[in-house]
């Protein structure tokens, strides 16, 4: 996991110090590119007939369906929000459709 890339003698005692954070800040890059090529391959064709990359390219899809329904599901509940919202404002929360107090009427009656 150390990839220091130095070749040169004397060079390793230097750079030797490999961090925790280094090592998960690579292992995220590494994975970032990992999944940008399954994406990328799974555009192409959707299934292989290489049993790992099968694996890889059903469990792409897998996940984008769940996102996709997820998706669905938070624009459905924001929908229904904004129209519960706007049902309430249009009723309930004008003060125009507020009952008037006969003391304060300035008809007359």
């Amino acid at each position: 996991m150390d990839r220091r890339g130095h070749a040169m003698q004397g060079m390793d005692s230097v750079y030797i110090h490999v961090t925790d954070d280094m090592r998960r800040q690579l292992c995220n890059y590494l994975e970032g590119l990992w999944q940008q090529g399954i994406a990328e391959r799974y555009k192409l064709a959707p299934h292989s007939a290489v049993p790992l990359l099968g694996q890889a390219l059903v469990a792409y899809a897998r996940k984008q369906q769940n996102e996709t329904s997820t998706q669905q599901r938070l624009r459905a509940a924001r929908t229904q929000v904004q129209t519960r919202s706007r049902g309430l404002t249009d009723t309930r929360m004008d003060p125009r459709n507020e009952p008037q107090n006969p003391a304060q009427s300035t008809s007359g009656e």
